[in-house]
């Protein structure tokens, strides 16, 4: 469904779309919380790489600072990278030519098998936070 809408109401392209989503517990630290901010880029004409999800993570933001500051640079602000995700075709993640790659200890970004919990998180992302928003947009 993602791709069927990317493609027929924006015309096989959306370049760098910004998305905050979830507030959560640091694992490292659990009195404090971050919340993730995504970018959704999209090409229809790529061959690798078609869909792509970057997740990064903020300290979570207070009203004035999301009065402020607009998404792209809250996730230009950002902590850390956690995921990118790349897909090729439309489908469950893992398929040929699918990558995940994930950060592990606050390193940089590195390949990473793709589990059914990444699955599960792919599949959240899509259906709770990026649909919902470009339905609106």
């Amino acid at each position: 469904m993602l791709y069927q809408l990317l493609d027929d109401s924006y015309g096989g392209k959306l370049n760098d779309f910004y998305l905050l989503t979830n507030v959560y517990a640091d694992p490292q630290d659990p009195t404090t919380q971050l919340q993730h901010v995504i970018r959704v880029d999209y090409d229809k004409g790529r061959y690798f790489g078609r869909l792509r999800i970057y997740v990064r993570s903020v300290g979570k933001l207070t009203p004035a600072q999301l009065k402020t500051y607009n998404v792209k640079q809250i996730y230009q602000f950002g902590i850390a990278d956690g995921a990118e995700y790349e897909k090729i075709d439309p489908g469950p993640l893992g398929g040929t030519g699918d990558l995940y790659l994930k950060s592990t200890g606050g390193g940089p970004l590195a390949s990473a098998p793709i589990t059914d919990q990444v699955r599960q998180e792919y599949e959240t992302l899509i259906t709770q936070y990026i649909m919902p928003a470009l339905k609106k947009k």
